[in-house]
């Protein structure tokens, strides 16, 4: 961190820094450097538009709901666990603008972006970094009131007695875990039995010489000798593959997209072909047999909890 204060060598020091990232990241993410390129310049230009008062008041009440619980649980366990420093120990008068600059900057960049489809994770990375910042500025801490409370529990018994007090009275009256990660947690645990039975009907097609066709969010063995036709979209080329037996779509988290009364925009990015690809699954949706453009018969011979449909030809 060189700034501030302001100086020729500082600001030289700082341009350097940023070039070699750029330049290092260019060499070790070659090719895939273009493509993230055209990625971040699509996020911005398609799926997100420009910041309104509102877009920003959503990504700060987002910041404050995931970060107030984690921050107030490293404020109570600093009150007794965090040494007092020497009085001689000093420190850099622009230590904190500095690691509150690092800490801040990167979500003033999110908060410019006002996105077309749900962002809740995204603030969490961010989450993190502000109370990493959090925590190192806790022990340089020194109101009057925190340093007496630090001086009443300076003895092992009483601080770490009165720790796990604070701590199961405040899990009992709010809870610890902010509830949208809660939420998370709850909706990958509930589909991991479905997940899991689904991962070996696919590698047990596979091992049988199937030729496979999945969509993404399928579970497969990307180790196995044999590959399945994905993870992408359904498309006529891939309904043309001689001997193509099964299909696995995954309806609730990825096709459902297709066939709503209107396609995102995220879901047309790099897909010119998104209009044949929404017909295709118009098809298959909310049916147990079809019939694809090609006149071949599909029936569908299993649906699981988590929205995972197989289809296998007639």
């Amino acid at each position: 961190i060189e700034l501030p204060p302001i100086t020729n060598k500082k600001v030289i020091n700082l341009i350097k820094l940023y070039l070699l990232i750029v330049v290092s990241y260019f060499i070790l993410a070659f090719p895939l450097f273009f493509t993230t390129i055209k990625s971040l310049v699509g996020v911005r230009s398609v799926m997100s538009t420009g910041p309104t008062l509102e877009s920003i008041m959503d990504w700060w009440t987002l910041l404050i709901t995931q970060g107030w619980l984690p921050l107030v649980m490293l404020f109570i366990l600093s009150l007794f666990f965090v040494k007092k420093l020497p009085e001689n120990q000093k420190r850099d008068k622009y230590m904190f603008l500095r690691i509150w600059a690092v800490a801040f900057i990167p979500f003033i960049l999110l908060i410019t972006q006002n996105s077309e489809f749900p962002v809740s994770h995204w603030t969490l990375p961010f989450v993190s970094i502000l109370l990493t910042a959090f925590a190192i500025w806790l022990p340089y801490l020194n109101f009057g009131w925190v340093a007496k409370i630090r001086s009443w529990f300076s003895r092992d018994l009483p601080k770490y007695a009165m720790a796990i007090v604070l701590l199961i009275s405040f899990e009992m009256t709010v809870g610890i875990v902010p509830a949208n990660v809660n939420v998370v947690l709850n909706e990958l645990m509930a589909g991991r039995k479905e997940v899991s039975s689904m991962y070996k009907i696919v590698n047990n097609y596979l091992e049988q010489g199937k030729i496979v066709f999945v969509n993404p969010y399928i579970p497969y063995n990307h180790s196995a000798p044999r590959s399945p036709i994905g993870p992408t979209d359904l498309t006529m080329e891939i309904l043309k593959t001689p001997d193509l037996d099964i299909l696995f779509l995954s309806r609730k988290r990825w096709y459902s997209r297709y066939v709503e009364d209107e396609v995102s925009d995220y879901m047309k990015i790099g897909r010119p072909d998104w209009q044949e690809i929404r017909e295709l699954y118009s098809l298959f949706f909310g049916k147990s047999e079809t019939i694809d453009p090609l006149g071949q018969e599909w029936i569908k011979i299993h649906e699981d909890n988590y929205g995972i449909e197989i289809w296998r030809e007639k």
